[in-house]
């Protein structure tokens, strides 16, 4: 097991390191800077192990960084479309159109 798996799997901090991590993850994401390769090696070693455990609230500890892990990856991949789009010349714009109703009627549906 890595060096950085063990530290966040340390028996008596399990739980606020990992608090820890999923704070890390969401400020990666929004400085935009990407995960080290070491914690990104680590992170599955450490869900598995922490949903191994006989402890719930450590389960649930697991469950969390998971959803943390699969958020930053699915945001990660929505730049990452979006910029290619971009690039393509693909993206448009979204436009507001106000809503009309149709000529005779109130608005009511009716």
């Amino acid at each position: 097991m890595s060096d950085t798996a063990d530290k966040i799997l340390d028996p008596t901090h399990t739980r606020a390191n990992v608090r820890a991590v999923i704070a890390q993850l969401d400020e990666f994401h929004a400085r935009g800077v990407p995960i080290p390769p070491q914690l990104a090696e680590a992170l599955p070693i450490v869900v598995a192990r922490l949903m191994k455990s006989d402890t719930p609230r450590i389960q649930a500890s697991g469950g969390k960084l998971l959803m943390a892990m699969l958020r930053h990856n699915l945001e990660l991949a929505q730049v990452a479309d979006k910029m290619a789009r971009l690039d393509a010349g693909l993206a448009t714009e979204r436009v507001e159109t106000p809503v009309r109703f149709i000529k005779g009627t109130d608005g009511s549906g009716v």
